[in-house]
């Protein structure tokens, strides 16, 4: 493998932009398919049911996004890294990880069941919902091993048959008005069929040889690399999604879901940053590893490009705020617009940390990233109590531009004191 990815140490830099949007197009496909399908389905779920019901799924969905990712722990980006640089055999190594994802199951989902009383949502609910998600979750880990193997296209096939079912599943949901334990269902059958046809291309191509084996001193070897990659994930769910459930606590569940509408299509514009950020990571995972340095160039264009993006994004939102809430989520929903103008405003921040994360990331710099996101999260959650107590849902919107901002500041500050070293 290490042959074949001697070929990006010679790409021209000036088109590297063009040569990543070609081979990171079926991630684009993926991620707008994916947000796409959430989106249309959260906004059925919002006209299906009251605002208060709605707050609440939305506060189980973060809860589980936010205690999933946590035992995440970094293996995806780990075994992506990996599989771009390296060719050894990965079996004993994912055999370890999945022991260990499937054990940690168990305290995920005593966790879920312990935040959410019996009184305040059907536990058999939160139980599917747990559980689709960390099936997903899993699913994640697997996906950036054929990542790392440039195997977008085959991953994009398997993700739209498992999203075929999970459409259908909604679709006849609607039909025949059945109850919210048969729609999470759904995500429940698309989540394992995915996981099958993942797990079982991987036994086909010998890429592993699966058997339940958890081998402590190979889990310690990867938690070392991985662990710094995933924390920062894991605190950038916490600055990204932790502001739904304080807002759960301090204001109302009725608040949650106009938040929630919000963030929900000003989160819609980043649906197109993977078409280069996915592909950027394994590109400079191998470059960093062949040579030792990245061309600053590449990071350069990509910049300018997402700042264009950004800019553009909000001047949409800014004139049309209105009428886009009036056509997805409908008139109960239209005090949320004023939220979603002021939360596009931290679409350049949002857009450049992807970037700068990104970068240290594939440079074997994790640690920075993570001193970043948890100096995030920490100033989110202690701004979200202060801001949320005393001018409410604003205070969300405002500690979520604040927060994006200083990720990215941090990380920038962290690039410039490495450029002599990484850049050429």
């Amino acid at each position: 493998m290490i042959n074949e990815l001697n070929f990006f140490k010679d790409i021209d830099p000036n088109n590297h932009l063009i040569t990543l949007i070609k081979r990171g197009q079926f991630v684009f496909y993926t991620s707008v398919l994916e947000k796409l399908i959430y989106f249309f389905v959260f906004v059925f779920l919002a006209r299906k049911f009251s605002v208060a019901e709605y707050g609440s799924i939305i506060s189980v969905f973060v809860f589980a996004n936010i205690i999933v990712t946590l035992f995440e722990l970094g293996f995806g980006n780990y075994f992506q890294r990996k599989t771009a640089s390296d060719d050894s055999n990965l079996s004993e190594e994912v055999n370890s990880v999945l022991t260990f994802r499937f054990v940690s199951y168990l305290v995920i989902l005593t966790s879920a069941f312990l935040y959410f009383p019996k009184d305040l949502i059907n536990p058999v609910l939160v139980a599917i919902i747990i559980t689709a998600l960390f099936i997903f979750s899993t699913n994640w880990i697997l996906i950036k091993i054929f990542y790392g193997l440039d195997q977008y296209r085959s991953v994009f096939y398997w993700f739209l048959i498992s999203r075929v079912v999970l459409i259908l599943g909604v679709v006849v949901s609607i039909s025949l008005n059945v109850s919210l334990m048969i729609i999470m269902t759904s995500f429940l059958i698309s989540a394992m069929l995915e996981f099958g046809l993942l797990f079982f291309q991987m036994l086909r191509i010998k890429l592993i040889e699966f058997r339940i084996n958890f081998r402590l001193e190979i889990l310690k070897r990867i938690l070392i690399y991985s662990v710094p990659m995933g924390l920062s994930v894991f605190f950038v769910i916490i600055y990204d999604r932790i502001d739904v459930l304080l807002i759960q606590k301090i204001v109302s569940t009725e608040a949650v879901s106009y938040y929630a509408v919000a963030y929900s299509l000003y989160k819609i514009p980043s649906i197109f940053t993977p078409i280069v950020l996915t592909p950027l990571f394994s590109d400079l995972s191998s470059e960093f590893e062949i040579s030792g340095s990245i061309y600053l160039s590449k990071i350069k264009n990509l910049s300018l490009l997402l700042l264009a993006f950004a800019v553009f994004s909000i001047i949409i939102i800014y004139f049309l705020a209105d009428v886009i809430i009036r056509i997805t989520y409908g008139e109960n929903y239209l005090t949320s617009s004023n939220l979603l103008i002021m939360l596009v405003l931290a679409l350049p921040f949002l857009f450049l940390n992807n970037l700068t994360g990104t970068t240290l990331n594939s440079i074997k710099k994790e640690r920075f990233v993570f001193y970043s996101t948890i100096i995030g999260a920490i100033i989110n959650i202690l701004l979200n109590i202060i801001l949320l107590n005393s001018v409410g849902l604003k205070g969300a919107v405002l500690t979520t531009i604040v927060s994006e901002l200083l990720v990215f500041l941090i990380q920038f500050n962290y690039l410039m004191k490495l450029r002599k070293q990484i850049f050429k």
